[in-house]
């Protein structure tokens, strides 16, 4: 397999409720090339008010094509406030499926920036 055949882009879009100061959860959609969901819960260990907010959070992907795939995930970031309610940021997140493609991968890393918002 080709490097070219190995890499691919994704878009995630993942809305998350505060449940209080340190503790967040959501849920989310993939698209890759397949489409996906995932749930998360996050742990902001100094706070989600602060100027930087380092987050460490667990997901459970699933990825829709003739089967459906899930999987674990872990996501690790950080975000810098630009006030209360917008911030920037990058995420790592790592997953890993249980059941990949018909001789495929089954553990996917990237990173990803992310744009926060509270309302």
């Amino acid at each position: 397999m080709g490097l070219s055949e190995q890499l691919s882009g994704a878009g995630v879009l993942v809305l998350e409720h505060a449940a209080g100061s340190f503790f967040s959860a959501g849920g989310g959609v993939m698209v890759t090339r397949r489409f996906g969901v995932l749930l998360r819960a996050t742990w902001w260990p100094l706070g989600m008010t602060g100027r930087w907010r380092p987050k460490l959070g667990l997901e459970v992907p699933l990825l829709f094509d003739t089967t459906t795939e899930v999987g674990i995930g872990g996501v690790a970031g950080i975000e810098v406030g630009l006030s209360r309610q917008a911030a920037i940021g990058i995420e790592l997140p790592v997953y890993w499926f249980f059941a990949g493609p018909a001789n495929g991968e089954t553990t996917y890393a990237f990173g990803g920036l992310t744009l926060g918002l509270g309302f």
